[in-house]
């Protein structure tokens, strides 16, 4: 969304690459602004949530204005929630990889592998929770993850994957750092 503006690189010079790095910003930004302040990182989650079911609602007939209002509002919302538990878990972890001996493989598997299925999960529950929310009261004809692509799964799960990674090196070296003292 905004960051976008931020990188202004133009459409024909962004890439799988530009896309991941700007997705992780603005994960990273969202995590942030929670930890500072949970009621403003909840305010901001929920003004993103606003901003994208109104894209899809400018762009979709039917229902009457209530009707609209409702879906925007519950579409904000389940946006809101939605990504405090998805950045809640890429933050915990899954808890997987644990008992994996190989420290390069526990990092794949735990902070990895882990984070590309949380956020790419993530953004799909919250795609289809906004999709049935305009379905049930202002287009019954919309389809599920009908402006949800493959792309935009493989950005989530590469901007996860990335996130939990910096995240794991950044623990790492704080662990390191209290085990020396």
């Amino acid at each position: 969304g905004s960051l976008r503006k931020t990188f202004a690189l133009a459409e024909e010079d962004r890439n799988l690459a530009t896309d991941i790095i700007e997705t992780t910003a603005t994960t990273g930004a969202q995590a942030a602004g929670m930890a500072i302040n949970l009621p403003g990182g909840l305010a901001m989650l929920f003004g993103q949530g606003a901003e994208e079911t109104g894209q899809i609602l400018d762009k979709t007939p039917g229902g009457s204005q209530n009707q609209r209002d409702l879906a925007l509002l519950l579409g904000a919302g389940s946006t809101m929630v939605i990504e405090k538990i998805g950045i809640d878990k890429l933050i915990d972890g899954l808890g997987i990889g644990k008992n994996i001996k190989n420290r390069a493989a526990r990092f794949l598997i735990d902070r990895t592998a882990s984070g590309a299925v949380i956020e790419a999960s993530e953004e799909t529950i919250e795609a289809a929770t906004r999709d049935a929310i305009i379905m049930a009261l202002v287009d019954p004809d919309r389809e599920f993850l009908e402006d949800f692509t493959a792309y935009e799964a493989g950005v989530a799960g590469g901007s996860g994957a990335l996130f939990r990674s910096l995240l794991g090196i950044r623990r790492a070296r704080g662990s390191d750092e209290e085990t020396r003292k």
